[in-house]
């Protein structure tokens, strides 16, 4: 919520890869409905975070014009530093963005192991892969 610091984005980093290694991948929900902005370091930290690939796609929740802006060129900037472009959905309900990742996870042939919850902190639904 609110200002979002290098510290903030050390640790979703870190709850990203530790789920990442854990089930070799990750699909993710951001809910950015409190975010009021993000500083330099934590984008170029986000922007970095997933050299090896591990994310499957993500959605963005709750993003404003503005949100929808910065978070763009974040990930822009990842897209160029890692030379990958996962898809990323902007949607307005919880709902909306539980939908878009079981419908991911089809796509992507995988099984449910973690049973979606929107109090998952941070939100992200991951499987084990195969």
């Amino acid at each position: 919520q609110g200002f979002v610091e290098e510290s903030d984005m050390l640790n979703l980093v870190h709850a990203f890869k530790s789920v990442t290694a854990l089930h070799g991948h990750c699909l993710v929900i951001l809910d950015v409905r409190a975010m009021t902005g993000v500083s330099p370091a934590a984008r170029r930290r986000f922007e970095s975070w997933d050299v090896k690939g591990g994310c499957r796609g993500r959605v963005i929740l709750g993003a404003r014009l503005a949100a929808r802006a910065l978070i763009s060129v974040i990930l822009l900037g990842a897209r160029m530093l890692t030379g990958r472009s996962e898809p990323t959905a902007f949607l307005a309900s919880e709902e909306a963005a539980m939908l878009w990742i079981a419908e991911r996870r089809a796509q992507l042939g995988l099984k449910v192991s973690v049973p979606p919850t929107p109090a998952m902190a941070p939100s992200s639904q991951c499987t084990p892969p195969g």
